[in-house]
């Protein structure tokens, strides 16, 4: 074992490359994001866009599988959360939304979030003051203020985003299926 002098000398001559592997601090977006998940917003948003996709295939028995296919592969691409993500990022500031993970992280609004069918009496004391905690606190305040607004924003951004994908699929060349 080192001595505690030696220990220090060490730390100090590695404290560069330590730092140096130390995570980045998250950017607004990288947060936002986070929160966009911990909220369920992207299990919700995705249960919407396979029922999207189910009404394009009743829609049109007609078409082709290769552009269902590919309406599916445009309406899931990522870039959807982040267009979520940029309107939640621009509403709070990034100490607001560490503050919105870490209620969102909490078991009682994790369960009254992500559960639609939740039966409130299911909520155990402890996950009833993780809600009023949230609820009572600045950023909660704040959260719930905003959200009439939000909820519009990120409804708007669904629909335009499917209405995108279709745009694109209809416009993509049909590819030629069979041999040549």
């Amino acid at each position: 074992m080192p001595s505690p002098r030696t220990r220090a000398a060490l730390l100090f001559a590695l404290a560069p490359c330590l730092l140096a592997q130390a995570p980045e601090p998250q950017s607004g977006l990288d947060l936002a994001q986070e929160v966009i998940e911990a909220y369920g917003a992207k299990q919700r948003f995705s249960a919407a866009i396979q029922g999207q996709l189910q009404t394009f295939k009743a829609q049109n028995p007609n078409l082709p599988g290769a552009q269902i296919e590919a309406f599916a592969r445009e309406v899931t691409k990522d870039e959807l959360y982040v267009r979520l993500a940029r309107t939640l990022e621009a509403a709070f500031t990034v100490d607001e939304l560490k503050a919105l993970l870490v209620h969102f992280r909490s078991n009682g609004c994790r369960k009254a979030f992500n559960d639609p069918a939740l039966d409130p009496k299911t909520l155990t004391p402890e996950d009833r003051l993780d809600i009023d905690r949230f609820l009572k606190s600045p950023v909660g305040v704040k959260f719930s203020g905003e959200w009439p607004r939000l909820k519009q924003a990120f409804a708007d951004i669904g629909r335009q985003w499917v209405t995108d994908a279709l745009e694109r699929v209809r416009q993509a060349p049909a590819k030629k299926s069979g041999h040549h």
